[in-house]
């Protein structure tokens, strides 16, 4: 049998080893990244982050670490300053490697060293913040007094010769929590300015800033350079007008809430062009001159800033505007066009000043009288269905016309609604009943049995179908010993009808030999039977009270044996009719065959029996049995088969040999086990009739509590140390199974 203890210690030391994975990195933060580029920023802490260094880089030489260090093994992570000092704690955990070096290296950089080639001391003496070359175990510091608020700085990691380490940051001094700048203040620049010309904008130095945003609307404004808390705009010189300069700062984790504006005028250049477009009938007045035609004129003002300006002025006599309309009149409608009412098919001309300062509109209106729109439709309705038409409900076969009001300014419509029955009409009935059910009485006689009602369909255009029992019992009724027929049949509402029967078996099952009850789910060992050649079949009855359906049961056989029936993926069918898709060997979770439920399976007190054999040379004593249930519920159970006498398999049920000789032994129960004393508290001796073989003590859960080999007719052991209980002494012998109950009291 599968050593159950030996199954729970390696669960245990599983979950043990996992346990830091589950939990690092800690929930919301990202994995480091595999170079320094892809490297995520902990913006919101980097105190108490954790992860695995997990063996998945590139050979690169270690930056800044003098005496030939490599990173073969590297993740990085950015953290941001939020003091000018700050010293972090890296401890590393769970190191394994198979190379010569054990642990952990690191560094903190002010920026990320770039390439496969080590940078050179003038890089390192910028950028290098502190780091430790020699590979360690040991928690080991990283410290510096002159980190900038508001940047970002970077951590690299090492693995040492391929270490896969465990490893926690924690801030021992200073701070790491990122935080957003202040708004930039006001900027300071001009705001007025000419076409063509570079002017700077500027804003206070902002704590935590480490970029400052600048944009122009429009863009095509000007030219952005030199960003930073001061910014040159080199203006184009095809742009005037108003234009808006904003800046936001931020850091490489946040933004400010708002940015800073200044609103700047751009003055055109000295000379510009512009289009006066005029109606028929207006005139255009400049210096004094009155134009009513198509010109250019050519004048000098002084502009705001004192500056004199050429303006070309472009006089353009613009035609009036026209468009066409067409209007359809309704019978016994009008439309009303200048003044004037029309109800006739004709054409009419109109001016319509303009609402918008443009030049009034010519409008040519097309008239034409449209005749009355009519519907024909035929309404199928259900005899005892009401059709509402216009108020009135109809309940018979008629015509019926209604004027329908218009809709989307169109004409009132005249429809037809011719109503007929849509029956009778041709139709098909389908009727599914359950699947045969049988059922097994312990005690024979009749049982209770509820099944589900047959469904049925039809293409029958009036809803309804009606259901009746034909033949047999009601579910819920009382059905006697041997097999009842149950009928039933199907009619929809155009007249057609389907039947449909299945069976319903009530079954006479002796007592079993063993029953365990775990929560809402119950076990029986029926019984245990041998063929020929001495293949032993076993039947367990599975009774689920739970609401759950059934997913699968799995029963456990010898490790490494293979039941010989049922095959793995074949279809095992119970006696209620029930399908098992059949998977032998299945490991988990135990060496056993499962039963997997395809279409429907057992609950609210159901049962199905599972059957299965075992080749000769297996010796079951106790048999473990798991079940699992929808909404992941596991239940599960021992079986003893001690009590159990073995049978002779039937001869259509034998999975080999000669299927016509019956075998030569009738059924038997081993002899039972002398112990004394029993009660015991100490020393129990046990008499095997001269036998050798192995004496086990389970507990009242079937849990192993000693195991001892015996080589005599007679062997002892001690019970001292055992709670108070009663247990089963299970000797398996050369020729025979002996057991016996056993009470420890102290």
């Amino acid at each position: 049998m599968k050593n159950q203890s030996f199954t729970s210690l390696f669960l245990f030391l599983f979950f043990a080893q996992t346990l830091f994975a589950q939990d690092c990195p800690p929930p919301g933060f990202p994995e480091p990244g595999n170079t320094c580029p892809l490297a995520p920023i902990l913006c919101p802490d980097l105190d108490g982050y954790c992860s695995t260094i997990n063996n998945n880089n590139q050979e690169m030489p270690f930056p800044c670490c003098s005496g030939g260090w490599t990173l073969n093994n590297d993740e990085w992570f950015g953290f941001f300053a939020g003091t000018t000092t700050i010293t972090i704690q890296i401890t590393p955990q769970n190191c394994s490697s198979s190379g010569i070096s054990l642990g952990l290296q690191g560094a903190i950089y002010d920026a990320c060293p770039f390439g496969n080639n080590p940078p050179n001391s003038a890089w390192c003496a910028a950028n290098l913040m502190d780091i430790q070359c020699n590979c360690t175990q040991s928690p080991f510091i990283l410290t510096a007094n002159d980190f900038v608020v508001g940047e970002v700085y970077w951590i690299v990691l090492d693995g040492c010769n391929g270490s896969v380490c465990d490893y926690t940051v924690d801030v021992l001094e200073g701070s790491t929590v990122g935080f957003a700048p202040p708004n930039p203040s006001e900027i300071m620049g001009q705001n007025v300015v000419c076409q063509g010309i570079s002017a700077d904008y500027t804003v206070e130095v902002a704590s935590a800033a480490t970029i400052y945003d600048w944009t122009l609307d429009p863009a095509s404004a000007g030219t952005l350079n030199n960003q930073g808390e001061t910014l040159t705009i080199n203006w184009s010189p095809n742009f005037s007008g108003t234009a808006e300069l904003c800046v936001s700062t931020a850091n490489l984790c946040y933004t400010s809430s708002s940015a800073s504006c200044l609103t700047i005028q751009v003055v055109p250049d000295a000379t510009r062009s512009e289009d006066i477009t005029f109606c028929p009938g207006d005139s255009i007045v400049l210096d004094g001159q009155v134009y009513n035609q198509s010109t250019t004129v050519m004048d000098t003002i002084v502009d705001a800033n004192g500056c004199d300006t050429i303006i070309t002025y472009n006089l353009i006599l613009l035609a009036n505007p026209t468009r066409l309309e067409s209007i359809s009149l309704c019978p016994g409608a009008s439309v009303t066009i200048g003044g004037q009412v029309y109800s006739q098919s004709g054409t009419v001309l109109d001016t319509l000043s303009s609402l918008s300062g443009g030049c009034d509109t010519i409008v040519t209106y097309t008239l034409t009288q449209v005749p009355t729109p009519t519907i024909t439709s035929t309404i199928g309705f259900c005899p005892g269905e009401t059709i509402p038409l216009g108020g009135v409900n109809y309940t018979q076969p008629d015509t019926v016309t209604l004027t329908l009001p218009a809709t989307n300014n169109g004409c009132d419509t005249l429809a037809t609604y011719i109503l007929q029955y849509l029956t009778p009409a041709p139709s098909s009935v389908s009727i599914a009943c359950p699947n045969s059910i049988t059922v097994n009485q312990a005690s024979g006689g009749s049982a209770v049995v509820n099944y589900n009602a047959p469904t049925a369909n039809s293409d029958c255009p009036c809803p309804g179908i009606e259901l009746a029992l034909t033949s047999g019992l009601a579910s819920g009724s009382s059905f006697p010993q041997g097999q009842t027929s149950i009928c039933y049949a199907a009619q929809d509402s155009c007249g057609q009808s389907a039947s449909c029967c299945f069976t319903v078996s009530v079954l006479e099952e002796g007592d079993p030999c063993d029953t365990k009850i775990n929560g809402c789910i119950k076990y029986e060992l029926l019984t245990i039977t041998e063929d020929v050649e001495e293949n032993r079949t076993y039947r367990i009855r599975v009774t689920n009270n739970c609401p759950n359906k059934l997913l699968y049961t799995a029963i456990q056989v010898p490790d490494g044996m293979v039941a010989i029936e049922p095959a793995t993926f074949s279809i095992y069918t119970a006696p209620s009719g029930n399908t098992y898709r059949v998977r032998n060997p299945n490991f988990s979770p135990m060496y056993s065959v499962r039963f997997s439920s395809i279409a429907d399976s057992i609950n609210l007190g159901e049962s199905d029996i599972f059957r299965y054999t075992l080749p000769a040379q297996a010796e079951v004593t106790f048999i473990n049995i798991v079940s699992r249930l929808v909404n992941y519920v596991y239940l599960e159970a021992h079986l003893n088969t001690f009590y159990c006498p073995i049978g002779i398999t039937p001869v259509d049920d034998r999975p080999g040999g000669d299927r016509t000789v019956e075998p030569a032994f009738v059924g038997r129960m081993d002899a039972a086990l002398q112990v004394f004393p029993n009660p015991a508290n100490q020393q129990v001796y046990v008499e095997t009739l001269g036998q050798a073989g192995e004496l086990s003590l389970h507990d009242a859960t079937g849990r192993v509590v000693l195991r001892q080999q015996v080589a005599g007719p007679e062997t002892v052991f001690s019970v001292e140390g055992l709670p108070l209980g009663i247990y089963q002494v299970v000797f398996v012998g050369e020729k025979a199974i002996q057991h016996c109950s056993l009470v420890v009291q102290h």
